[in-house]
């Protein structure tokens, strides 16, 4: 299980400090914490790769390592059979 504290570009704003979610998976060894900011894209393939960890599949798996397809692109490779 990976915790994420989401909206950590808006600092000024915290609700909790990153002690307390640390605090309730501490000693859990399947378990991180992480912040992130999806408007700002931060740290969101770190989650991927948390995730990635805990669970011992090939990082090689995580989005980020994978290429952006189009629908154009999908269309064009399409074959129709007449």
């Amino acid at each position: 299980m990976v915790v994420v504290g989401n909206k950590c570009d808006k600092e000024k704003e915290r609700m909790i400090e990153p002690s307390e979610p640390l605090a309730l998976i501490a000693g859990q060894q399947t378990s991180d914490y992480t912040e992130k900011s999806a408007q700002k894209d931060i740290n969101i393939d770190e989650i991927f790769l948390r995730l990635f960890r805990l669970g011992m599949l090939p990082t090689e798996m995580s989005p980020a390592l994978h290429r952006k397809v189009t629908p154009s692109y999908i269309g064009s490779s399409v074959t129709h059979s007449g």
